[in-house]
């Protein structure tokens, strides 16, 4: 085949390639994040590969449970004035980037109130919570939903405020569950804090 030709030919790929790309984004965040996946694998799939199974947490028989063993990249939620001992409040870009796409198309939240998530704490435990869009849609919570919800996890683990969530997602693979890991920490800004706290008293 000529150059030209083999030039021809990337063109005409590359076209429908950004036509599909622009109709995926065109259905919504679910459309963005199949899109995004899309991209990744298109341009090195050994990457998408390599990222299931190093982002599932180091949380006790977890390994196990989860779907093609494939969990969400892990972000970061400080607590602070959006949080409180009903709900967490998690960044719409956050959500829709690394939870919506475990997502099936009947849990879209652009459709529907709510959708119903066992959350696992570092050390296995479950809690029934419900991740729902916040009022003004400027991201989403994740809150009481049934046995042990959000109040449980955060009284359990005494959460404060400047306290950091860790959060990633899964599919469990028995029931196909949307599963999320909340693993709480203290850094060096709740610990100096807390600290100050004490020694003025």
């Amino acid at each position: 085949m000529s150059e030209r030709k083999e030039e021809r030919e990337r063109k005409k790929k590359g076209e429908g390639m950004r036509k599909l790309l622009t109709r995926m984004k065109n259905l919504g965040s679910e459309g963005v994040a199949a899109a995004e996946t899309l991209l990744v694998l298109c341009r090195d799939p050994r990457k998408f590969l390599e990222n299931k199974d190093s982002a599932v947490p180091q949380v006790p028989h977890l390994k196990h449970i989860v779907k093609d063993n494939w969990c969400s990249k892990t972000f970061e939620k400080r607590l602070d004035g959006m949080d409180d001992v009903w709900s967490l409040f998690l960044p719409k870009s956050d959500v829709e980037h690394n939870i919506f796409q475990f997502l099936k198309s009947t849990e879209n939240l652009n459709r529907r109130p709510a959708v119903p998530v066992i959350v696992y704490d570092v050390n296995g435990t479950t809690y029934e919570m419900m991740l729902r869009r916040s009022q003004g849609g400027t991201g989403y919570r994740l809150g009481n939903g049934g046995r042990g919800g959000w109040t449980e996890f955060y009284q359990t683990h005494g959460l404060a405020h400047q306290q950091i969530i860790s959060v990633c997602a899964f599919r469990h693979k028995e029931n196909d569950v949307l599963c999320i890991v909340l693993m709480a920490r203290r850094d060096e800004a709740c610990s100096s804090s807390q600290n100050t706290a004490t020694s003025r008293n």
